[in-house]
């Protein structure tokens, strides 16, 4: 009996912002046409870029108060809301967590801080 065939590696699965892609677009490995094809190497590889710089900006101004050491933060699994498109997405910037279900930035807001709050053992 033969094992069943490996998911397809993703092909920008070394970049930093990949982790944020595959979130944000599950079916990516099995697009349903040739349009989704190419929106899923298009504007939502650019989302997640553009959500992955936009966290990465939001970690730099933090790390020159604070330092490079997530251990000493004074707030573990701080999040910020970004918008790399029209609609508001919670990002950690501690660890690869985001939510970006949210039409408005207040269900954001919230989804981040139940994130911070939550049990370390539950993330």
């Amino acid at each position: 009996m033969s094992s069943p065939p490996s998911p397809p590696r993703y092909p920008h699965a070394d970049e930093p912002w990949a982790a944020y892609y595959l979130y944000q677009n599950p079916g990516w490995a099995r697009p349903r046409d040739e349009y989704s094809r190419w929106k899923l190497d298009s504007s939502r590889k650019a989302t997640a870029i553009a959500t992955w710089e936009l966290r990465e900006q939001a970690r730099d101004e933090y790390v020159v108060t604070y330092g490079r050491d997530a251990q000493q933060w004074p707030e573990r699994h701080l999040t910020v809301v970004v918008f790399p498109t029209n609609l508001p997405t919670a990002v950690c910037l501690e660890c690869l967590w985001l939510d970006g279900s949210h039409w408005e930035d207040r269900g954001a807001r919230v989804a981040g801080r139940l994130h911070s709050v939550a049990p370390e053992g539950s993330r």
